[in-house]
């Protein structure tokens, strides 16, 4: 995307044959984006394993105890070579090759007490016991070789200077150490109650907070076996209201999320260095860079649920319907902390991991399911969902004095904000009204803020020249300033839905998937290159209808522009699009052969079935977003619980995948 499309893609006469760009020459400085990915050339393996043993034994009637063991054993090597080659701005990249090496372990022990009996109308299951995750180790290295005499041998071995460029070395995962209870009763099949206590432990908290207790109590009521449905309600085949109440809790944060995290530089050439001794050279040393908080605790989520399941015709339609009620506190998020504490984060922002906000989301979900078999065996199923959810902030909690802003991309400030009252990492900016055609509309904007505050040297907009973006005064107070920034949308959809379909025919099955989303906005951040001409990279023809002159009435912006947080490019409506799609999940036909012909292949003892399949996955996708994927997962720096939704351009389109396969059982 950055390249000069007007450069050829090869040039002989630069090292690695790849023609490259200069500030110089172009001003730009864009690489080649062939020339990385056909000059390096890595290769990645790994494994991972499973083993698993348990033994069961049977005390009295109904009562059972059981003790599993599990695990997993995992690890991998990389390795790559680069050829040498120029890039832009006649950056040299030399010949290079790497090495690495990882691996990891960790076990599960589990130990519990089942009991199920039943008593006439009665039935009780019950069990009782404890489980415990060992944190394991895990181990990483990885060197880097330079100084390659030539390409006959690509890898570390003939280096003439090699380096331990990474290591790791420490827990896997944080140890958990669980103690669970569960009870269920059922009164002739009607009346259905469940309640559930576990208390955790985990080692990402420090001993005052080690441990949460969480619970869980639901009831239903079968109301379809009750007489008076059978003689008013018959058509009813099926028909269950439920009720729960719960709560959940989550310690997803790194392992040293309780102890401070210290960062080193292995080169006197890199950022970590300290000027000692008497000639006072560079030496690498160490720095905090992450703080510890011994007082995090579990995030909690405390949810309320209601729910209606019913059929009918003989079960063949089902329809479900639940309200949910979610509260999380004690969000588990990074928190910024001042570099006067000591930490440095590698020239970055220091942090430390802190339980900071509490948000709630409310919603209801539909789902509605029919499946039936017609005549010579054609069998058919279609299933539909559909959810509306509103996410709101509720409390910042302590660690913020004032709403949370993240979300910052391409030297431009932050874009999202989190306070009480909004959803979490909602946008905020300003509204664009249009481009200046030309400096008369200016003075006349400025002569009516003159008048409206009373002050003659009051502009309208600071800095705003004829081509620039101007921006509605959402205060009213005549003038544009940073209190006419407003909540312009979120991330996080509104509605979710997806579709189902399935048909079987003579052996032949075909299934279609289908999903999507509605009610979120995203910032196109790819709009910094291709509509944007403050930088010297290409653009897309959307920067045609950039203003160019006095009088023009244009889209975007002049060229030429400051690209700063307080000029165009300041978070604004103009990055927002709507993020909404709809997506052909997955395509998939197959064909299961007859029994008959399989009892041909090898005398009939060897295969019990045969089946070939072909599929599509994400082969269509319906959006008004001019990204290069609606679903955008990642954000290239920071929380993503307060980032998400920004394209920052490195995110890679989901691809689009076709695939054809054979299942063979014995």
């Amino acid at each position: 995307m950055y390249y000069a499309p007007y450069k050829p893609i090869y040039d002989a006469n630069i090292p690695g044959g790849y023609s490259n760009t200069t500030n110089v020459d172009d001003f730009s400085n864009g690489n080649n984006p062939l020339a990385a990915i056909n000059l390096n050339h890595p290769i990645n393996t790994g494994f991972v394993f499973f083993p698993q043993v348990f033994a069961e034994v049977d005390i009295i009637s109904g009562l059972r105890f059981r003790t599993q063991l599990s695990a997993e054993i995992g690890g991998g090597k990389n390795r790559s070579y680069q050829y040498g080659y120029t890039g832009g701005n006649n950056l040299t990249n030399p010949q290079q090759a790497t090495l690495g090496f990882s691996n990891y372990s960790f076990y599960t022990l589990e130990n519990y007490f089942s009991y199920n009996k039943v008593f006439g109308q009665h039935s009780v299951s019950a069990t009782l016991g404890n489980s415990y995750l060992d944190p394991g180790n895990s181990s990483g290295l990885n060197a880097t070789g330079t100084k390659i005499p030539n390409d006959a041998i690509q890898n570390i071995s003939v280096a003439q200077s090699q380096a331990v460029t990474g290591s790791t070395y420490g827990y896997a995962r944080s140890s958990v150490i669980s103690y669970f209870a569960r009870l269920g009763y059922t009164f002739d099949d009607k009346y259905i109650l469940t309640g559930s206590f576990r208390r955790d432990g985990a080692s990402n908290f420090g001993a005052n907070n080690r441990f949460g207790n969480f619970y869980g109590l639901g009831v239903a009521w079968r109301f379809v076996d009750e007489e008076f449905v059978k003689n008013g309600l018959n058509f009813l085949s099926d028909g269950k209201v439920r009720f729960g109440l719960g709560r959940t809790g989550n310690n997803s944060i790194p392992t040293t999320g309780v102890t401070s995290v210290l960062t080193y530089s292995g080169s006197p050439n890199g950022n970590l260095v300290y000027s000692l001794g008497t000639n006072e050279g560079f030496n690498p040393g160490t720095t905090i860079n992450t703080l510890s908080n011994p007082n995090i605790r579990w995030e909690s989520t405390d949810q309320t649920n209601i729910g209606l399941d019913l059929g009918f015709l003989n079960n063949r339609l089902n329809v479900t319907v639940d309200w949910y009620n979610r509260k999380s506190s004690g969000l588990l998020v990074s928190v910024p902390v001042s570099g006067s504490t000591g930490a440095s984060a590698s020239g970055g922002q220091p942090s430390k991991y802190a339980n900071a906000a509490s948000a709630q989301n409310k919603g209801v979900e539909f789902s509605v399911g029919y499946r039936d078999q017609a005549r010579g065996g054609f069998q058919y199923n279609m299933s539909a969902n559909l959810a509306y959810n509103k996410n709101i902030v509720n409390s910042l909690g302590s660690e913020f004095a004032a709403p949370i802003q993240a979300g910052a991309f391409s030297n431009l400030p932050a874009f999202t904000y989190t306070a009480a009252g909004s959803a979490i990492g909602s946008f905020f900016g300003y509204e664009v009204s249009h481009v200046a055609k030309d400096q008369a509309e200016i003075d006349a904007l400025n002569a009516k803020a003159a008048e409206q505050t009373g002050d003659a040297t009051t502009k309208y907009q600071a800095g705003l020249l004829p081509g620039d973006f101007i921006f509605k005064d959402l205060d009213g107070d005549g003038k544009v300033t940073s209190t006419d920034q407003k909540i312009l949308g979120n991330p996080i959809p509104k509605i979710v839905y997806g579709f189902n379909a399935g048909v079987n025919y003579k052996g032949f099955d075909l299934n279609v998937v289908v999903s999507g989303v509605s009610g979120l906005k995203i910032v196109n951040a790819f709009k910094f290159v291709t509509e944007n001409e403050s930088t010297g990279h290409n653009a897309s023809t959307e920067i045609l209808k950039r203003w160019r002159k006095a009088g023009d009435v244009a889209e975007l912006p002049r060229a030429g522009q400051s690209a700063t947080g307080d000029g165009n490019l300041r978070p604004s409506d103009w990055w927002l699009e709507n993020g909404a799609y709809l997506r052909l999940r997955n395509v998939t036909l197959g064909y299961t052969l007859p029994q008959g012909v399989i009892e041909g292949i090898g005398g009939g003892k060897v295969f019990k079935s045969i089946r070939v399949y072909a599929a599509a996955q994400n082969l269509l996708t319906f959006t008004k977003y001019k990204g290069y994927d609606p679903e955008v997962s990642t954000q290239n720096g920071g929380s993503f619980i307060f980032s998400r939704g920004i394209d920052d351009r490195q995110q890679l389109p989901q691809p689009r995948t076709l695939l054809c396969g054979l299942q063979l059982g014995f």
